[in-house]
């Protein structure tokens, strides 16, 4: 899993306390006050531990806006930025108490393009020149509805292409045989799974158990019970 950063240059036209009282009014976040910003997290997925696995924190000071977010293991990182930022510009058109910077908001569109053409590498040249020629038509957009002082949600439709990169570790059972192993484990155990002694009766390391049961608890097959 990455951690990937954003960051806007805006201006404060209120104040913290206020962006606070805001931010909490928003069920789905969880709002921290500090001396010098307000920082609000919106956890989507946790993983079998209860860790955050998809998330993202928005971190609002008085001269900029911060941006941490994940991007899990075979998601595309296009796909999550746009969706962080559209939760972004949601969350600002609440607020209504922020001005952001033209150049900073399209510097970060640019950016995008500059990713993409890094990221991109098994398209062909036509393709990608394309998409670009699209992008750089939703920034002139962009900046017209700056100028019109308009503060909408916008939503951009990149295409993603970008290649998932996986290393997969040669084990004689496939993820597909551990998973029905395990919920015949778990069924035949009252509901529990004892993972030294699962590993040993099959073969398996216990951090690719741990691996394929966050993976089913994320997808539905099991459920985690305190």
């Amino acid at each position: 899993m990455q951690v990937l950063k954003l960051e806007l240059a805006a201006k404060l036209k209120s104040s913290l306390d206020k962006v606070a009282e805001k931010l909490k009014s928003i069920s789905y976040l969880t709002v921290l006050q500090k001396e010098d910003s307000v920082s609000a997290a919106s956890v989507e997925v946790t993983d079998i531990k209860g860790n955050p696995y998809v998330f993202s924190v928005f971190e609002f000071y008085k001269d900029k806006i911060r941006v941490r977010f994940s991007v899990p293991e075979g998601k595309s990182i296009l796909s999550r930025i746009i969706s962080v930022l559209k939760k972004l510009m949601n969350i600002l058109s609440i607020l209504g108490t922020y001005e952001v910077s033209q150049d900073s908001l399209v510097s970060l569109l640019e950016s995008l393009l500059d990713f993409l053409e890094k990221t991109q590498t098994d398209v062909s040249k036509e393709k990608l020149l394309i998409e670009n020629q699209r992008l750089k038509k939703k920034i002139a957009d962009l900046e017209e509805r700056l100028r019109e002082k308009s503060f909408t949600v916008y939503n951009l439709k990149l295409t993603n292409d970008a290649l998932r990169k996986k290393l997969s570790k040669y084990e004689k059972i496939s993820d597909q045989e551990l998973m029905l192993k395990i919920e015949d484990w778990v069924r035949d155990h009252g509901g529990e799974i004892d993972l030294e002694e699962f590993c040993k009766v099959y073969g398996v390391s216990i951090n690719r158990v741990e691996e394929i049961l966050d993976k089913m608890v994320k997808e539905g097959y099991l459920e985690v019970v305190s």
